[in-house]
């Protein structure tokens, strides 16, 4: 593995985790930042889409766990 990183810095959600009732009925907002490590070789060279990661497409995994179901601790969300 090359130790290539894709890294998504700054993505905004809203969501309703926390162990306090305020933060499920309220609800807060969250930032998150992604880091993907992999080997990024066959991409460089092929230049073709589907060698690599799709970023809309884990923008979307984390905004489908951000601000999905209601978790007690950040450390649940996975």
């Amino acid at each position: 593995m090359s130790g290539d990183r894709i890294i998504l810095e700054g993505m905004h959600f809203y969501g309703y985790h926390g162990d306090n009732p305020e933060e499920r009925r309220l609800g807060q907002p969250f930032q998150v930042d992604l880091e993907v490590e992999m080997d990024l070789d066959i991409a460089g060279k092929s230049d073709l889409l589907q060698d690599t990661v799709n970023y809309a497409q884990l923008y979307q995994e984390v905004k489908e766990i951000m601000e999905g179901r209601p978790r007690n601790l950040l450390e649940a969300l996975t």
